[in-house]
């Protein structure tokens, strides 16, 4: 159960199982909820290409207002 692994290494800051769990909301095509456990693990490699990915979706929003 994903969910029960994301609590049990959010608690120790197991940066380890965070970007793990991360990988898996990824695949899930759950992007905030895996930019978040990137962010909590310290994983700069994995969390960069979410936000670039925010960015864009934010500057296409603005673009159409």
């Amino acid at each position: 159960n994903i969910e029960g692994e994301r609590r049990i290494c959010t608690t120790p800051g197991y940066s380890d199982g965070l970007t793990r769990v991360g990988a898996v909301y990824e695949q899930q095509n759950r992007g905030l909820d895996a930019l978040k456990q990137y962010v909590l693990a310290r994983n700069k490699t994995k969390a960069e290409p979410l936000y670039e990915r925010a960015a864009t979706v934010i500057s296409a929003l603005l673009q159409n207002i």
